[in-house]
């Protein structure tokens, strides 16, 4: 899939080419919903792409967007949702 492809671009430190987790995310939300663990997952991993490309306000966004979805979708206290907590503390300055 799209989102595999972004992973392995990421991995592989190709980072202009793993922002295809855009596009999977723009699918994901499509298909799925916003709220949909995969859509959410994939706005994590852009976050994290992002921040290793240096663009803290836009990894700030999708960690953001990510925790507020595990929030609703999996409740406070579920372990994705804290590790959204614990990235988005990582991304502010």
């Amino acid at each position: 899939t799209v989102n595999i492809l972004g992973i392995i671009y990421a991995d592989q430190r190709r980072l202009e080419e793993a922002e295809m987790y855009q596009r999977a995310l723009q699918g994901y939300g499509k298909a799925l919903g916003p709220d949909h663990t995969l859509t959410l997952g994939t706005a994590n991993n852009l976050g994290l792409l992002y921040a290793d490309q240096g663009k803290l306000e836009d990894a700030e966004k999708m960690y953001d967007r990510a925790l507020q979805g595990k929030e609703k979708a999996l409740g406070p206290d579920h372990i994705s949702t804290l590790d959204a907590v614990n990235k988005l503390g990582h991304s502010l300055p």
